[in-house]
């Protein structure tokens, strides 16, 4: 199992947990009204992996802000500080690396 299923798969039992419901028997299926037939612990799965790409993105994102405050503030003290420069990369750095663990669209 992946990081990305690892991670799916805590978040889908936290959602089964918070809804009051037993993970192993939520192996039986659920059919919706086009009849089509579907675990419940399918059905968490897919919440999870939604609630879980929301989540990365604004962690993401939050660590885009951070790069380019820093970047601000390392260019207005005429890149003196390599203090500042390294924050902003790493910042950039770890970015990508949340978004690593996005799904694929």
């Amino acid at each position: 199992m992946n990081d990305r299923a690892a991670l799916v798969e805590k978040v889908a039992r936290a959602l089964c947990a918070a809804a009051d419901d037993n993970w192993e028997w939520s192996v039986f299926y659920i059919v919706d009204a086009n009849d089509t037939a579907e675990s419940a612990q399918d059905l968490y799965r897919g919440m999870a992996s939604t609630a879980l790409d929301l989540a990365l993105e604004e962690a993401a994102r939050v660590a885009d802000e951070k790069e380019d405050e820093w970047t601000v503030q390392w260019r207005a003290g005429l890149k003196a500080d390599s203090h500042l420069e390294g924050k902003s990369d790493g910042a950039c750095e770890i970015a990508a690396a949340i978004r690593a663990l996005k799904g694929k669209p």
